[in-house]
């Protein structure tokens, strides 16, 4: 039997046991007052126990039996005088009584139900929650612990906590900083925790990627909650950055040679062009290509042509400074923009560049190929239009190297162009 049935029917069952007590000492003990109140008092134990219904129930059996309790001998309610208004009393009151502690015992006991249902479901989420690989973290309004899954102990580094312990997330943090989880140096641990506690309090639930020591990147993500409470979210994201980094580096990058794409050159180099025109600092470009690049191709091969075009792209880049930026512009073109650099510091790396290229012969079937470069110089001008004119000017001056003999570097200028006849570049030239 349910215990919806067993509340049902337990506050009748005791009034009609009760009752037949009642009738017993009413016989033998001549007393019937003491039976009324009994009886009354489970009219009481009905409601308290089934709620309005068992109450109203009990109610009636104790109106019926306290008429024959209280009724002539032998006539139903027919009552002698001392009796009546006893039972009027006990009429008005039962019912009364029944649908009053019912109610209140009904509600009582589903707020009991609900609290219990929502405890339940509480231990459910809390149970789902320390499964999952991510870590949650629930604090009130005056940032103290009110929940953490297992999964921030497990990642964190923290000391788990006893059930009910509450600690502030300042601690928590200096936990955090100080396990060697996070690399945060000793003298900026202080510094860590303000910055961090300023987040939280402010509630900004912008993302931030923490790199750990081990490599693995932690995203964290603060919300605020509708009571005043933030809750923070780690998630490793480790595998979903690198694999956004590589998708950026197959997006920018030459599959080829490592360098930038020309597409993403250009990018930069808007960039580049635009601070020039906002500072008026000095901008040149190198635009070079490999001399008689189509002979390789048809004497050894395409596969031995790939190689040339990555032995060139590789001293490429040892040459160049950190802020240069050097791009395969398509074919066996190539180009490096040098911010902060007038043009006659460009054709001093130039020329290195292209006597670091000439001088480092490449190995093809026990034979030495040597590869040398024509170079175009330009530096930006007051009266370009934009970027587009920087690389026309290279170009050009790229197009006059080629024609003048290969191996060497040309100025462009905006006087006429000054041609290198020799291999070596003259400092007087450019």
């Amino acid at each position: 039997m349910s215990i919806f049935r067993w509340r049902f029917l337990v506050g009748p069952l005791v009034t009609i046991v009760a009752s037949g007590g009642f009738l017993l000492v009413d016989r033998y003990l001549y007393s019937v007052p003491t039976p009324g109140s009994l009886l009354f008092f489970s009219v009481l134990f009905g409601a308290y126990v089934g709620g309005v219904i068992p109450g109203l129930i009990s109610a009636a059996l104790c109106l019926s039996f306290s008429a024959i309790l209280l009724s002539e001998p032998g006539q139903f309610l027919v009552l002698q005088p001392e009796n009546l208004k006893r039972w009027i009393v006990l009429a008005l009151l039962a019912p009364s009584t029944a649908l009053v502690v019912g109610t209140l015992q009904s509600r009582a006991r589903r707020e009991r139900e609900r609290i219990v249902a929502a405890h339940s479901e509480l231990d459910t989420i809390r149970a789902a929650l320390d499964q999952v690989d991510y870590g949650v973290m629930l604090l009130d309004g005056d940032l103290r612990v009110q929940f953490m899954n297992r999964a921030i102990f497990r990642n964190g580094a923290l000391r788990e906590r006893v059930l009910g312990e509450k600690p502030p997330a300042t601690e928590l943090l200096r936990e955090f900083a100080t396990s060697g989880v996070y690399p945060v140096p000793a003298d900026k641990i202080n510094r860590f925790i303000a910055k961090s506690l300023k987040i939280v309090r402010t509630g900004d639930p912008t993302p931030i990627d923490l790199h750990l020591t081990d490599g693995n990147i932690v995203r964290v993500r603060c919300n605020i909650l509708p009571d005043g409470g933030r809750m923070l979210t780690y998630t490793d994201v480790t595998d979903l950055v690198r694999n956004a980094e590589q998708l950026e580096e197959l997006a920018t990058t030459d599959g080829l040679t490592a360098l930038y794409n020309h597409r993403h050159f250009m990018k930069l180099a808007e960039t580049e062009w635009n601070r020039y025109r906002r500072h008026g600092r000095p901008l040149s470009l190198l635009m070079f290509d490999i001399d008689f690049f189509k002979s390789f191709n048809d004497r050894f091969g395409h596969e031995v042509g790939d190689q040339v075009l990555f032995h060139v792209a590789a001293l490429s880049r040892e040459e160049r400074r950190e802020t240069d930026i050097v791009a395969r512009i398509g074919g066996e073109e190539f180009a490096i923009l040098l911010p902060e650099t007038g043009i006659d510091d460009a054709g001093v790396a130039a020329e290195r560049l292209r006597k670091q290229i000439e001088e480092s012969d490449m190995q093809c079937d026990g034979k030495n190929l040597t590869i040398t470069v024509s170079i175009g110089i330009a530096e930006a001008q007051p009266d370009m239009r934009d970027v587009g004119d920087l690389l026309k000017n290279a170009d050009q001056a790229l197009y006059i190297a080629k024609r003048t003999g290969r191996n060497r570097i040309v100025p462009a200028r905006k006087r006429p162009l000054t041609i290198v006849p020799a291999m070596k570049v003259s400092l007087q030239s450019v």
